[in-house]
């Protein structure tokens, strides 16, 4: 289970933050630092605190990364995440299209747009797009199982479970 740093350590991990943020305010490294600290509050809960972090860390990204950098990828999954967590699922779903065009072999990432596309109903997308994972990842058995759940919930049940059962 994630446990969260003691209060001393989190209060010197944002003061020198801020130091960077003053000092350097669009080095690569403080999108680093902002995302990392962005993933931790969205751990303990804090998804809008976590979301504003990520917003500014994506922006610094793309300033100062070449396009399709995998940073950047990252960086717009977890702000994905945050959105979801906040039943926000239309703007996850944009977040995680991001992180996909950014990082097309990324299986988990098209796993995540998967579930935003179906919070939103938009499962027969959520299949295209796991099909597609799989055609780029066919060994990948998250991909296999979300692909099953979401076939049975379209009634597609010998489909369904023979990819919620698929093992390497």
């Amino acid at each position: 289970a994630f446990k969260a740093k003691p209060a001393a350590l989190d209060d010197a991990y944002r003061a020198g933050l801020a130091l960077d943020r003053r000092l350097v305010p669009d080095h690569p490294n403080v999108a680093t630092a902002l995302t990392g600290l962005g993933w931790i509050l969205l751990e303990e809960g804090h998804a809008a605190e976590a979301e504003a972090l990520l917003r500014e860390a994506a922006e610094i990204r793309k300033k100062t990364l070449p396009a399709g950098h995998p940073d950047a990828a990252v960086t717009e999954s977890i702000l994905g995440q945050s959105l979801a967590a906040q039943g926000r699922h239309a703007e996850a779903a944009e977040s995680f299209a991001r992180a996909v065009a950014l990082q097309p072999n990324a299986p988990e990432l098209e796993n995540d747009l998967a579930n935003a596309r179906y919070a939103l109903g938009r499962t027969d997308e959520a299949v295209a797009g796991l099909r597609r994972a799989l055609e780029r990842a066919p060994d990948n058995a998250s991909v296999h199982h979300n692909l099953g759940l979401l076939l049975l919930a379209q009634g597609r049940f010998e489909e369904g479970w023979r990819e919620s059962r698929w093992r390497v």
